[in-house]
């Protein structure tokens, strides 16, 4: 057995981090992402009559014609529809933007 392994790890969820499960799956997915397009940048929207007061879009890039293009990256049901948190930060961003943003499942 490995030492630093505890007893029973492989049952144990990876730490969260900043509210989302870290690991492989949301920051590995992201980063692949940003490592594939131009334009990297961190974006904070305010959404005033949101159920947050800001939202932040997980990957949002620009292209040489100077068009942002915004992705969310979350968990869906088993339906495959976005969990209900999902859902409602899409709702924020549409209000914010106008538009629906892409929805990328990682589970």
């Amino acid at each position: 057995m490995v030492p630093h392994l505890a007893r029973n790890s492989h049952l144990r969820k990876p730490p969260r981090v900043d509210g989302l499960p870290s690991g492989p799956t949301v920051s590995g997915l992201i980063a692949g992402f940003m490592l594939d397009r131009l334009g990297k940048i961190e974006e904070v929207l305010k959404a005033p009559d949101g159920h947050k007061s800001k939202r932040r879009p997980d990957i949002t890039t620009v292209a040489p014609d100077r068009k942002a293009h915004r992705e969310n990256v979350g968990r869906v049901t088993r339906r495959g529809r976005p969990v209900p948190r999902e859902e409602r930060a899409l709702d924020d961003l549409e209000q914010t933007l106008g538009v629906r943003l892409t929805f990328t499942p990682y589970n």
